[in-house]
């Protein structure tokens, strides 16, 4: 190490001779070719004692980590300062992890390691390299998930609140689950969300233990959200009930001019009515009107291409909610106007997002 230091600092002594003397083709004077190495502090090193505490951390720094642990048997200082500081050298940021559930007979929450390729394995041998979900964190202590936490097949428990609690950064974006079984505990979950302040939610052919974990409270305590994706199986989709999802989510949003860019309810039945599409459409219909006035909208409008709002099955009839739309039939193309569904998109001018809307009804 104490070689290394060395000959780092000649290079950059060196490279600075170098660049002056070819800075111009006079001759410079003695006294200003003297001056230009007057704030050089000179380096006496002789010993590996001479070399700072911060040099050496900055050396350790740029090493893998087995060679940091390999130095520890180098002597009794660099020992210490290793432990001293070991988060910084062993702590790893990664964007995104995906964890994959077990299946196993005693509905167990157990997943893979992801050190370990299990899909070319036999049931019984891959079961060997499971890890149960509750020591997750200890296994990838020295991991932090920056962007998504992506989930397949687990039960996303009790546990999984924990283990984000101990993975994730404050701006981790994006939470995905696939056929997973959801029995976190309502008010921890709403917490976990307003927490990490996830944008981006997708439960992709989910099976909900309690069916209030989509209600008012969820969308109301995270107006952050800008997509929220329920989407089930069409092959063998039962509808859900969420009585705990009205129109206090729609007006809430309508208030507070913030909405997801992307809400997708399907097989979900709510307590939604014509009241709360009616307050949330003319919010849109405003926010369409005042970004029509205002350039500077135009490069919001590469981000999003489109607006997407599909409300699942909501308790109205269809007279109720073609009365709602008709408003605003002059910036209104119908897709679909069936007694049992009602689809159209929605766009003010070219200078606005165009809303593809969506609601299937039932009384």
């Amino acid at each position: 190490m104490l070689k290394i230091f060395r000959k780092e600092s000649w290079k950059k002594v060196y490279g600075m001779k170098r660049k002056v003397s070819n800075s111009s083709m006079k001759e410079i004077p003695h006294k200003q070719r003297h001056s230009c190495y007057a704030n050089i502090i000179p380096v006496d090193i002789k010993t590996f004692d001479d070399v700072s505490d911060k040099c050496i951390i900055e050396i350790l720094q740029r090493m893998k980590i087995e060679d940091v642990l390999n130095m520890r048997l180098v002597n009794k200082r660099v020992n210490t300062i290793i432990k001293r500081h070991f988060n910084d050298f062993g702590y790893k940021k990664i964007e995104d992890i995906y964890l994959v559930g077990v299946s196993n007979e005693n509905n167990l929450n157990y997943c893979y390691r992801l050190s370990k390729s299990t899909y070319m394995m036999e049931n019984k041998v891959s079961k060997g390299y499971a890890v149960p979900m509750k020591d997750v964190h200890k296994v990838l202590k020295c991991i932090s998930i920056s962007n998504s936490l992506n989930m397949d097949k687990v039960i996303f428990s009790d546990d999984c609140y924990i283990m984000a609690h101990r993975l994730c950064e404050r701006g981790i974006s994006d939470l995905i689950l696939n056929e997973c079984m959801i029995t976190m505990n309502f008010e921890k979950f709403v917490s976990l969300l307003k927490l990490f302040r996830f944008k981006n939610i997708e439960f992709k052919n989910c099976t909900l233990d309690d069916c209030q974990l989509i209600s008012d409270d969820l969308f109301i305590s995270n107006l952050q959200l800008k997509k929220f994706v329920f989407k089930q199986n069409r092959m063998n989709m039962d509808f859900i009930h969420v009585p705990l999802l009205s129109n206090r989510t729609l007006i809430a949003w309508a208030n507070n001019a913030s909405w997801p860019n992307t809400i997708l309810l399907d097989g979900i039945k709510s307590n939604i009515s014509y009241n709360g599409i009616s307050a949330l459409l003319e919010a849109f219909h405003l926010f369409s009107i005042y970004t029509s006035k205002q350039n500077w909208w135009l490069n919001e409008m590469k981000k999003v291409k489109h607006i997407t709002w599909d409300f699942g099955y909501i308790r109205c009839q269809l007279s109720q909610i073609l009365a709602v739309s008709r408003k605003y039939n002059l910036w209104i193309k119908y897709i679909k106007k069936e007694s049992k569904q009602v689809a159209f998109t929605y766009r003010f001018s070219e200078k606005t997002i165009p809303l593809n809307f969506n609601v299937r009804i039932y009384t």
